[in-house]
């Protein structure tokens, strides 16, 4: 077997070693954590509006939700507040879920881009969905 000559071995050695230490590099940027996360766009203050009826949502965190009849149902005034469970199906479009107190399942999909929602409300064994629009209120 013929041995390399040093000026091959170097070029080898030093080509390998830059292969290694540049995968270490894309492997170290690609991993780190960032630095800030970015703001859940579901958070706030928001009036969903879905033809005459109008609620009012207070967001404060990923798992808490105030609603508020403001129009367009019985009981304007009436409000509750709720335990979410929350899903981010693709950038600022939400999947969440709750059971109201009178046991009626709340689905809402909100789409923070188009400001768009869709809600589905199953209670006494009839289901109804709403599609409507989101505005958000100052703070």
């Amino acid at each position: 077997m013929a041995l390399m000559q040093p000026s091959i071995a170097r070029r080898t050695c030093l080509a390998v070693t830059l292969f290694v230490a540049s995968v270490s590099m894309a492997e170290t940027t690609t991993t780190a954590p960032p630095t800030t996360a970015p703001a859940a766009p579901y958070l706030g203050t928001f009036v969903y509006r879905y033809g005459p009826v109008a609620i009012r949502a207070e967001v404060t965190s990923a798992t808490r939700l105030k609603w508020t009849i403001l129009e367009g149902m019985p009981e304007p005034g009436k409000s509750e507040e709720e335990t979410v469970e929350r899903r981010e199906i693709r950038p600022d479009i939400f999947l969440a879920t709750w059971v109201e107190k009178s046991g009626a399942i709340v689905t809402q999909v909100s789409d923070f881009t188009q400001m768009r929602a869709t809600s589905t409300i199953a209670a006494n064994g009839k289901t109804m969905v709403f599609d409507g629009r989101i505005e958000r209120l100052p703070q």
